[in-house]
């Protein structure tokens, strides 16, 4: 089963993040919408998803990053 947990949209611009659970893994998925990029992820546990969709959530609440380095975060990586 297939299921969206927390869905958000920054308001001012083209970026959504998803957050969910398939079967037994948990994904984020983060698009823009202008260039059409989806980026995602799965994860083997609920703590690691739920850390890098705070991270994420944490950067659009404070309008930081563009999409490259948002895709970067998702991923594990640091920015610059």
């Amino acid at each position: 089963m297939n299921y969206t947990i927390v869905w958000t949209e920054e308001a001012h611009s083209d970026f959504s993040m998803d957050y969910g659970k398939d079967g037994n893994m948990y994904y984020i998925c983060i698009s823009d919408k202008k260039s059409r990029i989806i980026k995602s992820r799965k994860f083997d546990n609920q703590e690691d998803a739920v850390r890098i969709f705070l991270a994420l959530t944490n950067v659009v609440c404070r309008g930081l990053c563009n999409f490259d380095d948002r895709v970067k975060i998702l991923m594990g990586g640091e920015i610059k």
